[in-house]
């Protein structure tokens, strides 16, 4: 638990108009110390990042983090109430990161923050729906907690150009209706996707598309002219490879193990890349 000076020396920066906070007790297996309520008003504050804490919505409703701009916490205790009212209160945000956070089953991220970049969600072990509405966010990443993430929307963000999946058991159609509303995509990397079975990417703003453990995958179709780089690894089975539309520099990089044999499919494609190809067997 953190001392009485410690919360006294807080409350003595806050009054010091401070513009970057950082604050981490503890473990992440240790009790959550609670902070200041006087935090939650310093209206000049810009990066807050915090590990081993409590957050709670203040009794007041006040949150006026008018000019916060990168907000991280990690190993944090959330109240989704405060989650929503600092989306709502925090117009300046440019930067979301959660990680190893307890207390959150929903995130909603409203339209409202037109200034947010990037969001970067790992291990929430409650987190069930994620929706992602923010206009203008570039870069996602999202990596469930044994696969207990439910639902991921991510609606009206046209400008995104990065997207990371990771333990997320996302569909085929899921898929289909994210790229279709995606035009601005370059990069796509899902991973541990274990419903995936089939997939299609027509896009020609694709650079980078990287499948990693999605063991269920059986088929995948390419039509990406502007993709230079395509990675697979998976020691199960390998999925047919259709390169309908390639870019004459695209390098494919392949990681199986040595009990997959490679067919004749496989063959055809290594012959015609085989100086733009690396594998690796285990």
């Amino acid at each position: 638990m953190i001392s009485s000076y410690v919360r006294n020396w807080i409350k003595i920066l806050v009054t010091s108009n401070i513009k970057e906070l950082i604050l981490k007790v503890g473990e992440s297996d240790s009790s959550f110390d609670s902070l200041p309520e006087e935090l939650f008003v310093v209206e000049g504050l810009n990066v807050l990042n915090l590990r081993g804490f409590k957050l709670g919505l203040p009794p007041d409703h006040g949150i006026k983090f008018s000019s916060l701009r990168n907000l991280i916490l990690t190993d944090t205790y959330l109240d989704e109430q405060l989650v929503q009212a600092l989306c709502a209160s925090c117009i300046c945000l440019e930067k979301l990161r959660l990680s190893c956070c307890r207390g959150l089953a929903t995130l909603r991220i409203a339209a409202s923050l037109q200034k947010l970049k990037t969001v970067w969600l790992r291990c929430l072990p409650e987190l069930q729906i994620v929706d992602i509405a923010a206009p203008n966010v570039e870069n996602i990443y999202i990596e469930s907690q044994l696969w207990n993430l439910q639902v991921v929307k991510i609606t009206c963000c046209k400008s995104l150009k990065t997207l990371y999946i990771v333990d997320v058991d996302v569909t085929d159609g899921w898929l289909e209706d994210l790229l279709v509303n995606q035009p601005n995509l370059e990069c796509l990397s899902l991973s541990g996707c274990l419903k995936l079975q089939k997939i299609k990417i027509s896009s020609d703003r694709l650079k980078y598309v990287a499948l990693s453990w999605c063991l269920e995958l059986i088929n995948v179709v390419l039509e990406t002219p502007t993709l230079t780089h395509f990675r697979y690894e998976c020691d199960e089975n390998l999925p047919t490879l259709k390169l309908m539309k390639s870019s004459v520099f695209l390098v494919l990089k392949l990681e199986f193990s040595l009990k997959n044999i490679l067919d004749s499919h496989w063959y055809s494609i290594i012959d015609q890349r085989k100086n733009k190809m690396r594998l690796y067997a285990r």
